[in-house]
Protein backbone atom coordinates (compact mmCIF):
# COMPACT_ATOMS: atom_id res chain seq x y z
CA UNK A 1 0.00 0.00 0.00
CA UNK A 2 2.95 2.13 0.71
CA UNK A 3 4.98 1.50 -2.64
CA UNK A 4 1.64 1.98 -3.98
CA UNK A 5 1.19 5.57 -2.54
CA UNK A 6 4.51 6.59 -3.11
CA UNK A 7 4.59 5.55 -6.72
CA UNK A 8 1.11 7.43 -7.02
CA UNK A 9 2.89 10.70 -5.75
CA UNK A 10 5.88 10.88 -8.06
CA UNK A 11 3.48 9.95 -11.05
CA UNK A 12 1.35 13.06 -9.74
CA UNK A 13 5.14 15.37 -9.41
CA UNK A 14 6.47 14.00 -13.20
CA UNK A 15 2.72 15.12 -14.93
CA UNK A 16 2.61 18.17 -12.38
CA UNK A 17 6.84 18.99 -13.82
CA UNK A 18 5.48 17.84 -17.58
CA UNK A 19 2.61 20.63 -17.27
CA UNK A 20 4.84 23.00 -15.91
CA UNK A 21 7.15 22.37 -18.76
CA UNK A 22 4.57 23.14 -21.46
CA UNK A 23 3.60 26.56 -19.64
CA UNK A 24 7.17 27.31 -20.15
CA UNK A 25 7.47 30.13 -22.91
CA UNK A 26 10.03 32.05 -24.65
CA UNK A 27 9.82 35.93 -24.45
CA UNK A 28 11.71 39.17 -24.47
CA UNK A 29 11.20 42.00 -22.50
CA UNK A 30 12.54 45.64 -22.70
CA UNK A 31 12.52 48.17 -19.78
CA UNK A 32 14.24 50.44 -17.44
CA UNK A 33 15.31 49.46 -14.33
CA UNK A 34 15.59 52.17 -11.57
CA UNK A 35 18.75 50.10 -10.86
CA UNK A 36 20.39 49.16 -14.02
CA UNK A 37 18.79 51.79 -16.31
CA UNK A 38 18.08 50.78 -19.48
CA UNK A 39 17.71 47.04 -20.32
CA UNK A 40 16.66 44.16 -22.47
CA UNK A 41 15.97 40.82 -20.90
CA UNK A 42 15.33 37.49 -22.69
CA UNK A 43 13.41 34.70 -20.53
CA UNK A 44 12.48 31.09 -20.58
CA UNK A 45 9.85 30.19 -18.24
CA UNK A 46 6.24 30.68 -16.81
CA UNK A 47 5.25 34.68 -18.01
CA UNK A 48 4.35 35.98 -14.69
CA UNK A 49 5.87 33.61 -12.09
CA UNK A 50 9.03 33.03 -10.41
CA UNK A 51 9.31 30.04 -12.82
CA UNK A 52 12.23 30.14 -15.10
CA UNK A 53 14.71 28.29 -16.43
CA UNK A 54 16.82 30.60 -18.46
CA UNK A 55 17.34 34.80 -17.76
CA UNK A 56 19.91 36.55 -20.27
CA UNK A 57 19.80 40.32 -20.09
CA UNK A 58 21.83 43.08 -21.31
CA UNK A 59 22.04 47.14 -20.48
CA UNK A 60 22.40 50.03 -22.42
CA UNK A 61 25.55 50.24 -20.45
CA UNK A 62 27.18 46.82 -21.68
CA UNK A 63 24.96 46.23 -24.81
CA UNK A 64 27.60 43.78 -25.80
CA UNK A 65 27.70 41.51 -23.01
CA UNK A 66 25.07 39.43 -22.08
CA UNK A 67 24.84 38.09 -18.65
CA UNK A 68 23.22 34.53 -18.39
CA UNK A 69 21.58 32.45 -15.70
CA UNK A 70 20.36 29.18 -15.94
CA UNK A 71 18.39 27.61 -13.10
CA UNK A 72 19.42 24.51 -13.53
CA UNK A 73 21.21 21.47 -11.49
CA UNK A 74 24.55 22.17 -10.34
CA UNK A 75 25.69 18.71 -9.49
CA UNK A 76 28.77 18.62 -7.16
CA UNK A 77 30.11 22.03 -8.27
CA UNK A 78 31.16 24.47 -5.76
CA UNK A 79 30.15 28.51 -5.60
CA UNK A 80 32.25 30.26 -8.03
CA UNK A 81 34.09 27.13 -9.27
CA UNK A 82 34.48 27.11 -13.53
CA UNK A 83 32.81 24.38 -15.39
CA UNK A 84 31.89 23.34 -18.31
CA UNK A 85 28.79 23.85 -19.86
CA UNK A 86 27.28 21.64 -22.48
CA UNK A 87 24.30 22.90 -24.89
CA UNK A 88 22.87 20.41 -27.33
CA UNK A 89 20.26 21.44 -30.06
CA UNK A 90 19.78 18.11 -32.42
CA UNK A 91 23.16 17.20 -33.47
CA UNK A 92 24.90 20.34 -32.39
CA UNK A 93 26.84 20.67 -29.50
CA UNK A 94 28.57 23.68 -27.88
CA UNK A 95 30.61 24.05 -24.86
CA UNK A 96 31.01 27.21 -22.76
CA UNK A 97 32.47 27.86 -19.48
CA UNK A 98 30.16 28.49 -16.18
CA UNK A 99 29.80 28.57 -12.68
CA UNK A 100 27.33 28.79 -9.68
CA UNK A 101 26.55 31.93 -7.96
CA UNK A 102 25.10 31.78 -4.98
CA UNK A 103 24.84 35.48 -4.57
CA UNK A 104 21.49 35.98 -5.30
CA UNK A 105 19.26 36.53 -2.48
CA UNK A 106 16.53 34.05 -4.73
CA UNK A 107 18.77 30.87 -4.63
CA UNK A 108 21.54 29.77 -6.61
CA UNK A 109 22.27 29.77 -10.76
CA UNK A 110 24.71 28.93 -13.09
CA UNK A 111 25.80 31.97 -14.53
CA UNK A 112 28.13 32.60 -17.91
CA UNK A 113 28.22 35.27 -20.07
CA UNK A 114 28.22 35.57 -23.87
CA UNK A 115 28.50 37.58 -26.38
CA UNK A 116 25.77 39.16 -28.36
CA UNK A 117 27.33 37.11 -31.40
CA UNK A 118 28.07 34.17 -29.95
CA UNK A 119 26.76 30.59 -32.18
CA UNK A 120 24.37 29.44 -28.77
CA UNK A 121 22.15 32.34 -29.74
CA UNK A 122 21.37 30.91 -33.45
CA UNK A 123 21.63 27.63 -32.22
CA UNK A 124 19.02 28.31 -29.61
CA UNK A 125 16.52 30.44 -32.16
CA UNK A 126 16.85 27.71 -35.13
CA UNK A 127 16.38 24.16 -33.05
CA UNK A 128 13.35 22.26 -31.85
CA UNK A 129 14.91 21.82 -28.31
CA UNK A 130 18.12 22.12 -26.69
CA UNK A 131 19.43 20.23 -23.35
CA UNK A 132 21.71 22.18 -20.75
CA UNK A 133 23.90 21.01 -18.48
CA UNK A 134 27.20 21.87 -16.37
CA UNK A 135 29.71 19.24 -15.41
CA UNK A 136 28.36 16.88 -13.16
CA UNK A 137 24.96 18.33 -13.36
CA UNK A 138 21.45 16.83 -14.19
CA UNK A 139 20.79 17.59 -17.82
CA UNK A 140 17.89 20.05 -17.89
CA UNK A 141 15.66 19.89 -21.40
CA UNK A 142 14.26 22.95 -22.93
CA UNK A 143 11.63 23.39 -26.11
CA UNK A 144 12.61 26.08 -28.70
CA UNK A 145 8.92 26.83 -29.60
CA UNK A 146 9.05 30.44 -29.88
CA UNK A 147 12.77 31.53 -28.98
CA UNK A 148 13.38 32.46 -32.70
CA UNK A 149 11.41 35.41 -32.31
CA UNK A 150 11.77 35.77 -28.79
CA UNK A 151 15.73 36.14 -28.83
CA UNK A 152 15.60 38.07 -32.21
CA UNK A 153 14.05 40.36 -30.39
CA UNK A 154 16.36 40.18 -27.28
CA UNK A 155 19.49 40.47 -29.38
CA UNK A 156 17.45 43.31 -31.58
CA UNK A 157 17.45 45.29 -28.57
CA UNK A 158 21.24 45.00 -27.56
CA UNK A 159 21.83 46.13 -30.57
CA UNK A 160 19.71 49.29 -30.50
CA UNK A 161 21.73 50.43 -27.36
CA UNK A 162 25.11 49.26 -28.56
CA UNK A 163 24.20 51.95 -31.95
CA UNK A 164 22.43 54.52 -29.33
CA UNK A 165 25.96 54.75 -27.97
CA UNK A 166 27.70 55.68 -31.03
Amino acid sequence: MRALALAAGVAGMLIAGSAQATLMQWYALDYVSPINGHQAELLFGVPRSDETLLSARCTAAEPQRIDVRLFIDSGPNQPDEEAGLTITSGSETLERRAALDTSWAGGSFVGTRLDSDDAVWEMLARGVSATVALDGGYPSDFHLTGSAAAISQFLQSCESFAQSDL
